[in-house]
């Protein structure tokens, strides 16, 4: 009687908001076990703020599905909800984790290239080759909405809620990775080692100062959550968007270069990025699949017993 309980209260959500939802409750509960410091409780009021709220919405729809705005924000709240965890993560983790793992990585990079690739790419440098890595590294932020945006106005909502799933479960993978394996990245641990600054013409030095303000000093090298995302990104493009690889593929490919040409990643965090995007995809299609049989095990089970039984 429990489990049937709560597996149809799961399937009030779609797989977005459960992989949102599972992660808020996940942070929230690690801020109770481990906070030493009063700057985070306001996160931790959001987040209980949050995790009322995405079950609110579900309700409301699920009473209320032909009032379309709120069905528009149900699809795509979630996605804009995913930077709030990342900056809870630069108070959290030096919390879990003190020490950081930049010493490992450095000679990790060291042992297979045998060379500091930030270092050793520092003689290709040109500012205008730096300003369009830099807004190549930004583009990480709009291939996703770009590809749910092309989904969404198709009106597939199967495709969407598959995409929106696949990309907030990856980069929910990589903040989870940075808890584990907290390291600052190349740019601070081997600035010592860099003979010139990385400076472009226009755009690289408003950028690196913004982000600098929105991250903070983050420890989120590994695993390169760009390299991953790109990936990902681009497998979804290719199984629903095969019009838009032309254009992708060659940003996934810069993306993944400019982490290291930037400075923000060592190599080894990309090899990390690469290798995890291979299980994450797998763990989305194993999780879709599950939502989509259950889905169609309870679809038959009336909105207004299900509610009632809540």
């Amino acid at each position: 009687m429990i489990r049937h309980s709560v597996s149809r209260f799961l399937m009030l959500f779609n797989p977005a908001e459960l992989c949102t939802w599972a992660f808020f409750l996940f942070v929230t509960l690690l801020i109770i076990v481990f906070n030493n410091n009063g700057a985070i409780r306001p996160y931790f009021i959001a987040n209980i703020g949050i995790l009322f709220l995405i079950v609110l919405i579900a309700l409301v729809v699920k009473r209320r599905p032909e009032f379309r705005p709120l069905v528009h924000l149900r699809n795509w709240y979630p996605a804009f909800l995913v930077t709030v965890p990342y900056r809870e993560l630069s108070i959290l983790i030096p919390q879990i984790q003190p020490r950081d793992i930049d010493d490992v990585l450095i000679r990790l990079d060291y042992f297979i290239f045998h060379v500091h690739p930030t270092v050793f790419i520092e003689r290709f440098e040109v500012p205008v080759l730096t300003d369009i890595f830099q807004l190549v590294y930004c583009s990480y932020y709009f291939l996703p909405i770009l590809l749910g945006l092309v989904v969404y106005l198709r009106r597939d909502m199967r495709d969407f809620i598959h995409v929106v799933f696949a990309i907030l479960f990856s980069f929910y993978v990589t903040y989870v990775g940075y808890m584990l394996f907290p390291a600052v990245g190349p740019r601070f641990s081997l600035y010592h080692l860099q003979t010139t600054a990385l400076v472009g013409w226009v755009v690289t030095l408003p950028i690196r100062e913004y982000l600098n303000w929105l991250e903070h000093i983050m420890r989120d090298a590994f695993p390169s959550g760009h390299t991953m995302l790109a990936l990902v990104v681009l497998f979804y493009t290719w199984r629903y968007e095969k019009r838009l690889l032309f254009l992708f593929a060659p940003f996934a490919f810069l993306i993944i270069i400019s982490t290291i040409y930037l400075r923000y990643h060592y190599a080894v965090d990309v090899l990390a990025g690469i290798i995890l995007a291979v299980p994450t995809v797998v763990a989305v299609e194993v999780a879709m699949d599950w939502w989509e049989k259950t889905q169609k095990l309870y679809r038959s089970y009336p909105d207004d017993k299900l509610l009632k039984s809540l």
